[in-house]
């Protein structure tokens, strides 16, 4: 059949999303941000499929069910329903969807016009089908001047609604906030947009292959699949000299112990090949307002500023980010060469990595460490993953509420994973993140020990929870039990909406908190600033004491192995390779320390 191109000129990427086992999309042009399905304020006498209205950062939408407009049964929203703001007639429209699913990269040859023996139903609203994984999956592209016109009429009145004569002149801005991956290469922070992750894992066994760039490390085997791995730092040249890339290369992929090794493999779609990106360490996940997003300064290589896409500034521009342009970081060839590759290594015709992953009846998990035990949360519940910052206590707060902190300035509560679950109270790392996730109505920060990756899991390789699951975690804490590696590994999953109950929710602190504590947190933030700013004078007066005392303790610690001098490191995101000798991965840690 002749491929069509009824898409927008120069859009090549979908936005899809579940509708009663069945895949949908937009173009991505159309789709102006997704958002949680928020409070709905129903309007007497609209059509059937218009839900009502939302209020969406003071703009007036209106809401339409897209179960309800396609024809199909209804089903109760749940935590994984989401809103699909699109752009129609110079207006925004929010769409209920059953479940968002990622980001894709079509080809013009992959577009074809809706069968001839689709429901009318169907045909009605698309505008063509894109046939993607060698045609197994089949993505239905929906146009929004065909899914509209019938309660367009209704929705000019409806979205006439407006918070104030102010809002009235405001229009709906372009999404301006992303969800972004950050991880490190060498000494650069790089993020990623969450909606373009597959997941994220560790390193397992990577197996060299020939025939390859040499970027390529090799495949890994993944869930009985094998996925290509390339090695980030060389694609993007941060390795100079060629000898040395490949001997850094070969130490780099030397599997090391799970527990102390920060690398990680974040596996993307990357224009229809799945590909495994090994990072140096995946830090946080973040949200970053577009105003805070600037062009690709002219300082970067020029011969690899096609990969970033922009320059991210956090905490008032001191913490920068590369924004990685993930499609464009393999070319066409690149592409093929890393398929078939990966196709002759698993011996069987077709990308393994692309038959074995199904979007449907699967979870994405945020997978994360209390005490010897490992948890996940549903990646929908989670906000964003932040680092441990300075927490306020809150006098009178239960035990189990570690106090309050300042994110992007609101106040957010924080509660503390182990002693909500009853463990033992340990001593906070570098490793402790924060998951901010929304417990009932209220915006709330957990406290875990670590963050290991993140991960798809099917839904039968999750159990329900048993009544008692060990002395300290109550059940009704827990959604199942997922199973993985063939029952080796157990992650036990959190339910958010049952940690606190309703009066507890409602206990916690928040602004009104935050106010009292403003004059013992300003005369605190003084008294550090003063303590500081001694410290620094005494540097400044003693060099050679200091001096002195840095090359006194990389003598200490040059007594230890080399082995446990790079797993030091590597606890503490230090970057450091096998390659180095003890004197330098000793320096290193004296100079982190003495910035600490």
């Amino acid at each position: 059949m002749e491929a069509v191109n009824v898409l927008p000129e120069n859009i090549n990427q979908l936005v899809s999303f579940t509708m009663a086992d069945e895949e949908f999309s937009f173009p991505i042009n159309v789709v102006q941000e997704i958002v949680r399905l928020p409070k709905v304020t129903p309007v007497p006498g609209a059509p059937d499929s218009v839900k009502g209205i939302m209020n969406l950062r003071g703009s007036i939408l209106p809401l339409i069910d897209l179960r309800k407009r396609l024809k199909l049964d209804d089903v109760q929203y749940n935590d994984n329903s989401r809103v699909v703001v699109i752009r129609h007639q110079e207006r925004n429209t929010g769409m209920i969807v059953d479940r968002v699913n990622e980001v894709l990269q079509v080809e013009k040859d992959q577009i074809e016009p809706p069968p001839a023996d689709l429901e009318s139903s169907r045909t009605s609203v698309l505008r063509c089908i894109a046939r993607i994984d060698n045609g197994r999956r089949v993505v239905m592209i929906l146009s929004e001047d065909k899914l509209l016109p019938s309660v367009d009429a209704r929705s000019q009145d409806i979205a006439g609604y407006t918070v104030s004569d102010v809002n009235q002149e405001k229009e709906l801005k372009v999404e301006d906030e992303k969800l972004l991956v950050i991880f490190r290469l060498v000494n650069e922070e790089f993020a990623v947009n969450i909606m373009e992750v597959r997941e994220i894992v560790r390193v397992g066994d990577i197996v060299r292959v020939p025939q390859v760039p040499d970027f390529v490390l090799g495949v890994m085997p993944l869930r009985d699949a094998l996925l290509p791995v390339i090695d980030l730092r060389l694609r993007l040249g941060m390795v100079l000299d060629a000898d040395k890339a490949t001997t850094a290369g070969e130490a780099e992929i030397e599997v090391q112990d799970n527990e102390t090794d920060a690398r990680r493999i974040i596996v993307a779609d990357i224009g229809g090949v799945t590909t495994g990106l090994m990072v140096d360490a995946v830090s946080d996940v973040l949200r970053l307002q577009e105003r805070d997003v600037e062009p690709t300064p002219d300082a970067i290589d020029p011969d690899n500023a096609k990969y970033i896409q922009g320059v991210g500034k956090l905490d008032n521009g001191s913490r920068l980010l590369l924004l990685l342009d993930l499609a464009r970081l393999l070319s066409r060839e690149e592409k093929e060469t890393i398929t078939a590759v990966a196709e002759k290594q698993q011996g069987k015709g077709g990308n393994s990595m692309v038959q074995k992953e199904n979007l449907v009846g699967e979870r994405q998990l945020v997978c994360f460490r209390i005490a010897d035990e490992e948890y996940g949360i549903d990646i929908m519940q989670v906000r964003e993953i932040i680092r441990l910052d300075v927490i306020t206590e809150v006098p009178g707060a239960p035990s189990y509420v570690s106090g309050i902190v300042n994110l992007r300035g609101n106040i957010l509560p924080v509660i503390d994973l182990r002693q909500r679950f009853g463990r033992k109270t340990d001593q906070h790392s570098e490793q402790n993140r924060i998951l901010v996730v929304d417990i009932g109505d209220k915006k709330t920060g957990i406290i875990v020990d670590a963050v290991s990756e993140v991960i798809r899991i099917p839904e039968s390789n999750i159990e329900p929870a048993p009544q008692i699951l060990s002395d300290n975690v109550s059940s009704r804490y827990v959604d199942g039990i997922g199973k993985m590696d063939g029952g080796k590994r157990t992650i036990i999953l959190v339910n958010t909406d049952t940690l606190l109950e309703q009066e507890e929710i409602e206990a916690l602190p928040g602004k009104d908190d935050s106010l009292n504590l403003q004059v013992d947190v300003k005369a605190e933030k003084t008294v550090e600033s003063a303590a500081r700013t001694e410290e620094k004078n005494l540097k400044a007066e003693k060099p050679a004491e200091r001096q002195f005392e840095r090359d006194k303790k990389v003598k200490e610690l040059m007594s230890l192995k080399k082995d446990e001098l790079l797993t030091r490191a590597r606890e503490i995101n230090i970057n450091v390779n096998a390659k180095m000798t003890k004197k330098q991965i000793a320096e290193q840690l004296v100079e982190q320390e003495s910035i600490g």
